[in-house]
């Protein structure tokens, strides 16, 4: 099975993802780019992320304070998917 990556996504639909980046915002001014794995926050490289079956993504730019709360970190999938 192939192994694709959260870069490899926003690179489908033609959106610039960088480690600051998303679309048209760059992190400043408090600002800057989360992203969110089952419910914890991920620090690494979010380009290479690899794609999980039933992994709960949260990508999001802006503050601390405009984030979701709470951080979505599950969701319950129909018995057999």
């Amino acid at each position: 099975m192939r192994t694709y990556t959260l870069g490899q996504f926003f690179a489908v639909w033609g959106v610039r993802f960088t480690r600051s980046c998303l679309g048209g915002y760059c992190a400043a001014g408090g600002r800057r780019l989360w992203v969110y794995v089952n419910g914890a926050a991920y620090d690494g490289d979010p380009t290479t992320l690899s794609l999980e079956s039933h992994q709960e993504l949260v990508v999001a730019f802006g503050t601390a304070a405009q984030l979701p709360s709470p951080i979505p970190s599950a969701y319950r999938f129909p018995p057999g998917e």
